[in-house]
């Protein structure tokens, strides 16, 4: 990932500027779908009895995939320009509209999604673009952000203790972790099945190992796709209400959230009186809306900790 630089952003024109796809993940999808084509004339161009339609399915599958998402990267384009924005998405189809029809923007793994009223205009992902084009669209945008329309509610609800409590927002796994996990689920157990239906070299000892290769995919995907079904945070004006892969909930008043500890490169782990209540990834739906909500009342220490004030 490209290091921010305090000059570059600087030298920005902040009226003015178009975020793309980076060129090195379309030149890398477009090596995917080719090489997802040969794999798809290499399996109809040299069937015999030993062949298998689950093994030309995940062919095709890797070839449609890759090519959709060539496209897209390869034609997406967003131009900003004073108080007008014009976006371009994989069609080529061409949209023009006014600032002021955004009514707000929320955020995604790794991005932003962008909607006038209910209707999603278009979406951004900072992970497979110019992250200082990002930083400058989450800049330019920031009143419209739901993350801190949400913290200005939470500010207000603290403010007046009396109020009922209500609902802010909701962390969930993302959609992707779900897709992935439900994918991989299939497709390791097509898989465990396939290597059981064929004879493969290496007697039981091979067979021993590869079932319980895919054995292990399996159950991780399984979790992972009933984590991102049933697990979340319900962050609300209070408490923040925590429901576990077993669907059991606990209730943690916002009073009693003691720190939260960000592991370099790794997850987000929640405190509460010393005692862990949460774990999840920092790419979590709405993470940054409770990142918000909590530095109204902490303060960062040096060994990356964030403590609440008293």
């Amino acid at each position: 990932m490209k290091k921010m630089n305090t000059t570059e952003i600087e030298d920005m024109d902040i009226e003015n500027f178009t975020i793309q796809h980076k060129k090195g993940v379309l030149a890398l999808f477009i090596v995917i779908t080719i090489l997802g084509a040969a794999l798809v004339a290499f399996s109809l161009l040299y069937r015999n009895e030993t062949s298998h339609w689950l093994i030309d399915l995940l062919f095709f599958s890797l070839f449609a995939g890759s090519f959709m998402l060539t496209l897209e990267f390869a034609r997406w384009k967003l131009i900003v320009e004073g108080d007008t924005f014009t976006i371009r998405n994989w069609t080529g189809k061409i949209k023009t509209m006014k600032i002021d029809e955004i009514t707000s923007i929320k955020s995604i793994v790794g991005g932003c999604k962008v909607y006038k009223g209910k209707k999603k205009l278009f979406e951004i992902n900072g992970m497979t673009m110019d992250i200082l084009k990002f930083a400058l669209f989450c800049n330019k945008f920031r009143e419209k952000m739901e993350s801190v329309q949400h913290q200005e509610d939470f500010l207000l609800s603290q403010a007046n203790p009396e109020e009922s409590e209500r609902e802010i927002c909701i962390l969930g796994s993302p959609r992707a972790h779900m897709v992935i996990g439900l994918l991989g689920m299939v497709t390791s157990l097509g898989m465990l099945i396939f290597v059981n239906i064929i004879e493969m070299e290496g007697g039981s000892v091979g067979m021993l190992l590869v079932n319980g290769m895919f054995l292990v995919i399996t159950l991780q995907m399984i979790h992972l796709f009933i984590k991102g079904v049933i697990w979340r945070i319900k962050v609300t004006s209070k408490a923040l209400i925590i429901r576990n892969v077993f669907g059991r909930e606990k209730h943690y008043p916002i009073h009693q959230i003691s720190y939260v500890q960000k592991k370099l490169g790794g997850d987000v782990i929640l405190f509460a009186g010393g005692r862990r209540i949460a774990k999840f990834n920092p790419l979590t739906k709405n993470w940054d809306t409770l990142q918000l909500l909590l530095e109204t009342k902490v303060e960062r220490n040096k060994e990356g900790k964030v403590e609440r004030r008293h």
